[in-house]
């Protein structure tokens, strides 16, 4: 992403996880580390910042709800 990147929005597009962003793109590029998380799993760590949360359909009517941290550096 383009250093500075502001995140705007998680949300289901089709089907699949996108990542809405306010960019320069004069900006240089940089690595940015996301993760998306079930509910009810417990992979969230201290050094994640939670963005957003989306539902995605699943067979049967029923839905699956994922919610999206980044993952920023830790102090270690």
């Amino acid at each position: 992403m383009p250093v500075g990147a502001q995140i705007l929005a998680f949300r289901n597009q089709r089907g699949e996880p996108c990542i809405w962003a306010m960019v320069d793109p004069e900006a240089k590029m940089e690595s940015r580390l996301f993760r998306m998380v079930g509910t009810g799993h417990k992979e969230v760590e201290a050094n994640f910042h939670y963005i957003g949360t989306e539902l995605f359909d699943l067979f049967d009517n029923d839905s699956l709800a994922m919610h999206l941290f980044e993952v920023l550096p830790s102090n270690e």
